[in-house]
């Protein structure tokens, strides 16, 4: 892989932004209001995660969250 992945988190929902931004290298994308679930799938799915990853709502990713 010559770039990272790269992940957008957007408000837009139009089909043909989504194909631009497809064009322009992105891996993936979600819409808000998003799910976290939803969120953590897409990143393993893009990266290739074989393991899961941290679930938000422990008290360790409580912290590293910005307020």
């Amino acid at each position: 892989r010559d770039r990272p992945p790269v992940i957008v988190v957007t408000a837009a929902e139009s089909p043909e932004l989504m194909e631009r931004a497809g064009r322009f290298g992105v891996s993936g994308y979600v819409t808000k209001p998003f799910n976290v679930a939803a969120l953590l799938d897409l990143i393993r799915s893009v990266i290739g995660s074989p393991k899961p990853l941290p679930r938000p709502d422990t008290a360790e990713s409580a912290r590293s969250r910005p307020t």
